[in-house]
């Protein structure tokens, strides 16, 4: 009897034992979401700081809430980019910043594999790399802001190429990627660029491109014009990708001096600019209806 009686005892003290921990478990969680609902208050209030915190006691009460550790990530990213915009910055302390912020939202990436999180996460990160690589000097730290380049551009395409990822969004990570290596080789060729001080409006030449330049210039123009080509498959309907390739070709008339292979390019530029003007037509077109449809929809409710 005493033996069952002693059983009994040890089953209670268990029972008692696990609803404890349960028990404990559902007042953190409950303490989290108190934590980062008033740090979304505070973080609405551009108050980043003591929005941080907060986040931060909501992932120390509940690792698992992953809105809290997506907030706390975005609140150090907002800390980053206000130090980007303080009139005196504190370059090593932004640095600091943006590098807490990518780690913040690589762990969000990591906890959690909602595709949507992963997404904007994704995004976040990228964008914190293209500010980074504008915090270094392009001519003393060069190697840092080619590496914060190359990271920035690694994560646009990783973007482009999530799972399920919108046709739409897969042509703008393409395009931003072609965009940047068209900014590259632009900036190579208007070096070389003369202008007529007599006629101030008249377009640039430049007739002095050294055929090394040539074939690094050509070099970023491939590279640019293949990412091109993957935002137009990804969506024809997306617009800039045609202007982008009119650029394009207007950079390899230029960067040529043989007039021959000049007057080859012409068609080509308009056509491009021919597909550009048509494209953004449509989407106009579209937008202007939907908006249309959007009005005529909310006057009959």
């Amino acid at each position: 009897m005493r033996s069952h009686v002693r059983r009994l005892a040890v089953v209670v003290l268990m029972t008692f034992a696990v609803g404890g921990v349960q028990g404990c478990g559902f007042y953190y969680s409950l303490q989290a979401k108190n934590r980062l609902n008033e740090g979304v208050r505070t973080f609405n209030k551009g108050k980043y700081e003591e929005a941080r915190d907060l986040f931060r006691e909501a992932v120390d009460l509940d690792p698992d809430n992953v809105n809290a550790r997506f907030f706390l990530a975005m609140a150090l990213n907002a800390e980053f980019e206000k130090s980007l915009n303080s009139q005196d910055v504190d370059k090593s302390g932004a640095i600091t910043l943006g590098q807490n912020a990518i780690k913040a939202f690589e762990d969000v990436i990591a906890k959690n594999p909602d595709p949507k999180f992963i997404d904007q996460s994704t995004a976040f990160i990228a964008k914190a790399y293209k500010s980074l690589r504008d915090v270094y000097s392009p001519d003393r730290e060069m190697a840092q802001a080619l590496e914060m380049r190359t990271k920035y551009l690694e994560h646009i395409e990783k973007r482009a190429n999530l799972p399920g990822q919108a046709n739409r969004v897969k042509a703008q990570m393409y395009y931003t990627i072609a965009d940047d290596y068209w900014r590259e080789g632009h900036q190579m060729l208007e070096r070389f660029a003369k202008k007529d001080p007599a006629n101030p409006t008249a377009l640039a030449t430049y007739p002095d491109v050294p055929e090394a330049e040539r074939a690094k210039i050509m070099a970023v123009v491939a590279k640019s014009k293949g990412y091109m080509e993957q935002a137009i498959a990804a969506d024809p309907d997306y617009p800039e990708p045609y202007l982008g390739q009119k650029l394009l070709v207007m950079d390899q008339m230029n960067a040529t001096n043989d007039l021959t292979k000049k007057d080859a390019f012409r068609p080509e530029k308009d056509k491009w600019d021919e597909l550009y003007r048509d494209k953004l037509s449509a989407a106009q077109a579209a937008e202007a209806a939907a908006g249309g449809a959007a009005e005529g929809g909310a006057e009959t409710k």
